[in-house]
């Protein structure tokens, strides 16, 4: 049966009250329209956004990748400047990966990986749409009843099947991501051609989703795309019922979160507040410290400095029982208005004696912090406890290192990955052509210009030879989280290696069993792997897909050193090992500073809680009906 064009397509109520991903229903629902039900439409989005540029490698099974090649646009505009590092070099590493494993004869021998590479630009929303790309595979219609116009059968045309997706990079743009992969469980799209102009008479189809098929192994099962993150470590993304397709290569936040309580306890503070930038990352990484607390015991006592070891604590070392009091609990909108840090800084004030601050933030609200506690003449008041976000980067301290002297803060053990800094030094504009941003990295990395055809290049700007060197020319410093991107890669190329070694032993090359890939059979794969990584430390994944929690601990010095910067004070594997001895506080003083609400009662004074704030006290004479008026007895915030 034709008909003589397209109508609406059916959408389940199934996928409506779903709900998963809100208000983005309709934009969602409406780009599957366009790719399942339109042709025309198809053509359309084929030249605007639903059909971004990207990176299209061949190969006899293909990976989709995601990296914020840009940063988010101003309003109205989907993408902003260049990222160089978080997004070239972490995408670059993909690329790195892919030859590494396609020149190995002894990993996945005969099949060559591919990949289709997209740009999120840093934006949830508009990496949700890209994401399209991957499922658009996974969208199929019954040809059998399709006729040309003029009676012939149309050509039809398969785009490449994405069977795993290395990323997001932002847990934001993860939990988005991980919606669409779990959530549609589809067969194959076609894309149909008629030849001489003549137009498409076809039959209706609409999406099936995961609700019709179930999302157990089974019918559907096979278009579900795993995904294995290099940098999102939002604790939500452990909930393996919500993303069960979803794996990452990265501790969560939780592990950071009881690692950055275990440092707080072991310098002897009960009494702290919390900074976090608004969105997953830090209202996540803030509340998993806040829980981890409370479940701590909050009224439990923390043993005096005097009691504690100054040397390096041993692997065996159990941080003190007992939780932390939280002073204020600070939330940094995601587009402050003016004036707003100087307001966060004043709010933190109010709770003075808690001068230890936990901080999920980014890089610019960190800056931004550091700038109003300077302003306010508080440089050296503040004891930040940073997250991974924070890490060891020079970039959010830049000119502010009084005002951040003595920071403590964790990331990630990693390392620096030597392979790939030769590959990427060598890169030039002849022969990384594959790299479809590489002439914009190239112009922003050299601050020239490059020449185009029909363009005049403007006079004051300085022409690219081509001849120029990464790391000769310009600086060079590898990106922090290449390590993770080339695991990641690994992880599912190793996946693939052991399903194939299992349902295809006597083939050379793909065969019929993995053709096509079932998406929850390759998870469970991935889920199953253990191996060396780059950096030499084992990768694999709990049964949530999180990797294990092995932290580096880091605090900013600026004195007492051949160099100030920040140096390696300890590590966390579940237990904290903190040495002690090697930290130093403003102006390189030795002894650990306070953030208490509440200085221990002298001899012949009890203790009289405050109501609510189990951290804090007043002392007591018993019988003088008021409490004792030793300087230090009582907190400001108590008085």
């Amino acid at each position: 049966m034709t008909s003589s064009g397209p109508a609406p397509c059916s959408l389940c109520p199934d996928v409506v009250a779903a709900g998963c991903l809100g208000a983005l229903w309709p934009r969602l629902l409406l780009a599957l329209w366009i790719w399942t039900c339109d042709p025309a439409g198809q053509a359309q989005a084929s030249h605007q956004h639903f059909h971004p540029h990207s990176i299209k490698l061949p190969g006899d099974i293909t990976l989709g990748g995601l990296f914020p090649i840009h940063a988010r646009g101003p309003h109205g505009v989907n993408c902003g400047e260049l990222k160089k590092e978080k997004g070239i070099h972490r995408m670059e590493a993909m690329l790195y990966a892919l030859d590494q494993i396609n020149s190995d004869p002894e990993l996945l021998p005969n099949i060559t990986l591919g990949a289709r590479i997209l740009d999120t630009c840093s934006r949830d929303t508009y990496a949700l749409e890209q994401s399209l790309t991957f499922v658009q595979a996974l969208i199929q219609k019954d040809t059998s009843d399709i006729r040309c116009s003029n009676g012939e059968p149309p050509l039809i045309r398969k785009p490449e099947r994405v069977v795993g997706v290395i990323g997001a990079s932002a847990s934001s743009v993860s939990i988005m991501v991980a919606n669409i992969l779990r959530l549609f469980e589809l067969s194959c799209y076609t894309t149909l051609i008629c030849l001489s102009g003549s137009g498409l008479r076809s039959s209706t189809t609409r999406p099936t989703v995961a609700s019709e098929l179930g999302s157990g192994s089974g019918s559907g099962s096979e278009f579900q795309i795993p995904q294995v993150s290099y940098a999102s470590t939002a604790p939500e993304l452990s909930d393996n019922n919500r993303y069960d397709f979803f794996s990452r290569v990265v501790p969560p936040d939780s592990y950071q979160a009881q690692a950055m309580l275990d440092i707080v306890k072991a310098l002897g503070w009960n009494y702290v507040s919390t900074l976090a930038s608004e969105g997953n990352y830090g209202e996540s990484g803030v509340e998993a410290f806040m829980q981890i607390s409370r479940e701590a015991g909050r009224d439990a006592p923390i043993p005096p400095i005097s009691d504690r070891s100054v040397t390096c604590l041993s692997p065996a070392y159990v941080s003190p029982p007992g939780g932390v009091c939280i002073a204020q609990s600070v939330k940094i909108p995601r587009e402050p208005a003016e004036g707003e840090f100087d307001k966060i800084i004043k709010r933190l004030m109010e709770t003075s004696n808690a001068r230890g601050v936990i901080i999920f933030a980014n890089e610019d609200d960190i800056k931004r912090v550091l700038e109003a506690a300077r302003q306010a003449n508080l440089t050296g008041h503040f004891l930040f406890v940073g997250s991974d976000s924070w890490g060891a980067k020079s970039s959010p301290i830049a000119e502010l290192e009084d005002v951040a002297e003595g920071a403590v803060t964790i990331l990630p053990k990693r390392a620096s990955i030597d392979g790939f800094d030769q590959y990427f030094m060598s890169r030039s504009l002849e022969n990384n052509r594959r790299n479809i941003w590489f002439a914009e990295f190239w112009e922003d990395d050299f601050r020239c210009k490059l020449t185009r055809p029909g363009i005049k290049l403007d006079s004051d700007k300085k022409k690219c030879t081509g001849g120029e060197r990464i790391g000769q020319d310009s600086s060079y410093e590898q990106e922090g989280k290449v390590q993770f991107v080339i695991d990641a890669v690994y992880a599912v190329a190793y996946a693939l290696h052991n399903m194939h070694q299992d349902l295809c032993p006597n083939s050379h090359g793909v065969c019929s069993s993995m053709d096509p890939v079932e998406g929850r059979l390759l998870l469970d794969y991935i889920r199953a792997v253990n191996f060396n990584g780059s950096a030499g430390t084992s990768v694999l994944f709990n049964e949530n897909g999180d990797a294990p929690g092995r932290y580096d601990i880091f605090q900013f010095q600026m004195t007492n050193h051949s160099h100030p910067g920040y140096h390696v004070i300890g590590q966390w594997t579940n237990n904290l090992r903190l040495n002690l001895e090697e930290m130093q506080w403003s102006g390189g003083d030795k002894s650990v500073p306070e953030s208490i609400c509440s200085f221990p009662c002298k001899p012949g004074e009890r203790k009289k809680m405050v109501k609510g704030v189990p951290c804090c006290w007043h002392c007591e004479v018993p019988g003088a009906g008021r409490p004792a008026a030793t300087t230090g007895t009582w907190s400001q915030e108590v008085r």
